[in-house]
């Protein structure tokens, strides 16, 4: 047996090399601020109209993923061209302290956003469906998209989803890839492996 260290170079050499991290991973892992749209993400775009002011139609395990995002110290913000009290209701329900509603000129917000947190675009992960998204799709670190969106959306997005818009689509986006690359996310919320969604993201894009 020998003891001059050959045997544990020559296995040291014949070992493979950690697979690289792929582009997708590292744009996940820098995420630490989340932005998103309301209506046609956190909605399927419908607008309810009655007597009083419209209603929407909010998934409640969205809000949950949202939570989770929140307890590990994660922001989430809401930006959204329409004005909507159901979106300010929903944004004070889920305690989300940067709710910024009416502005089809959505850059100038997230700017001002990450100045607050003193963040970068690269720092951040939007959530868009459609044209007034694509600014924001561009400049940020990490561009994602419900199966729904326009095409537009999708092919300026990292990462297009399966699930729909107002389908849980926030919280797919939290369960099937966030977790993989940011296992810290995980820390501090409640989530069992026997609930984990079967749904995947529809893969990578751009």
């Amino acid at each position: 047996m020998s003891h001059d260290g050959t045997a544990g170079r020559t296995l040291a050499a014949t070992m493979p090399a950690e697979p690289a991290m792929s582009d997708l991973e590292s744009r996940l892992r820098a995420v630490r601020l989340l932005c998103t749209d309301v209506d046609g993400v956190l909605t399927d775009g419908t607008l309810i109209y009655g007597p009083g002011p419209h209603t929407k139609n909010f998934h409640v395990r969205d809000g949950a993923a949202i939570k989770w995002l929140q307890a590990a110290g994660i922001p989430v913000v809401f930006i959204s061209g329409l004005e909507s009290p159901a979106t300010d209701r929903r944004a004070a329900d889920l305690g989300i302290e940067d709710c910024i509603t009416g502005r089809l000129d959505k850059l100038p917000a997230l700017q001002a956003v990450c100045a607050k947190h003193g963040l970068g675009f690269d720092q951040v992960a939007h959530l868009g469906d459609d044209l007034h998204d694509l600014p924001l799709l561009r400049r940020v670190g990490l561009a994602c998209c419900p199966a729904d969106a326009t095409g537009e959306v999708q092919a300026a997005s990292h990462l297009v989803l399966s699930a729909a818009g107002g389908r849980g689509f926030f919280f797919f986006f939290f369960w099937t890839d966030l977790p993989n690359s940011c296992p810290w996310l995980l820390r501090g919320s409640t989530r069992s492996s026997a609930t984990t969604p079967r749904a995947s993201c529809a893969g990578p894009r751009r």
